[in-house]
């Protein structure tokens, strides 16, 4: 209880300093001349005529702005606010390194919003390498398949030999289409170079193809980009993940190094005094 106090007297005792320096700068600034020389003239009074020590109750209110008389404002200096753990988390699984600022954090919230930045950053170079990837294969496969020699071949085949193959060529050129053409063998007899007669063509030992090599190649490419930018995403949302839970572990850590301020009020409040208005410190402590 007397370390209790003595910290409390120590508190109080940095306030009077604070206060006496400024108090010491603007009483030489009013003695030089100005509008505030007459106030602060007033102040020329002891300390203890506006500062009040009080213990109290645990049950003191919130602290708040408010006007109880004409002149009289009350104003809060300093009170312990403890910091949600379940909304710091919240912020964070939202916008990553927003519980952390809330909690009061400075350099946490700058690593986790540049981490989210830098990942959606990746995401979007790899989506848009895919896409012009994808783009070139489609473009060099419209260039080099002709559909006129697959279906001269299959429509050679009678309905028995047809229903042996489980894939068929899409009208349209549509993600189907443009798979089928590369990566299975019936198909191959499309392939301009492939130099076979349809109605030789004989897809267990299908004729070799540089254009089709060139086609998978491009093609295996750009589905190595799209799954670069997937990568990204999921990263992104193990970011999110990450600093959530920081971010309540951050608002617990808070709170816990300020219990020991828990207890302490100090509120400023304007009173009367001889027809002027001058500041009234009040420091309170709760003791539990």
């Amino acid at each position: 209880m007397k370390l209790k106090r003595f910290a409390l007297w120590a508190f109080a005792a940095s306030i009077l300093v604070v206060c006496g320096s400024v108090w010491a700068s603007q009483s030489e600034a009013a003695a030089n001349g100005g509008p505030l020389s007459s106030y602060f003239a007033s102040l020329n009074r002891p300390f203890d005529s506006y500062l009040k020590i009080e213990e109290v109750s645990p049950s003191w209110a919130e602290a708040k702005y408010l006007t109880e008389e004409p002149g009289q404002l009350e104003e809060d200096i300093y009170a312990f606010k403890p910091k949600n753990t379940r909304l710091a988390f919240f912020y964070s699984m939202l916008i990553p390194g927003a519980g952390e600022f809330y909690a009061g954090s400075k350099i946490k919230p700058l690593l986790f919003l540049g981490l989210e930045a830098s990942l959606w950053s990746g995401y979007f170079v790899y989506h848009g390498k895919g896409n012009d990837k994808e783009d070139e294969f489609k473009a060099y496969g419209d260039l080099h398949y002709n559909r006129d020699l697959y279906d001269t071949w299959w429509n050679s085949l009678d309905s028995t030999d047809q229903n042996q193959f489980s894939h068929r060529l899409p009208d349209e050129k549509n993600h189907e289409y443009y798979e089928n053409i590369g990566k299975y063998n019936q198909f191959a007899v499309g392939w301009e170079d492939a130099g076979v007669d349809p109605s030789q063509f004989d897809p267990t030992n299908p004729p070799p193809s540089a254009y089709r090599n060139t086609y998978l190649d491009t093609r295996d490419e750009s589905n190595r980009m799209f799954s670069r930018a997937r990568t990204f995403t999921v990263c992104v949302l193990v970011n999110h993940v990450l600093s959530g839970f920081d971010a309540a572990l951050t608002a617990r850590s808070y709170n816990k190094k300020q219990e020991r301020f828990a207890g302490l009020q100090l509120k400023m409040k304007m009173r009367e005094y001889q027809n002027e208005s001058i500041p009234q410190l009040t420091l309170t402590k709760s003791f539990y």
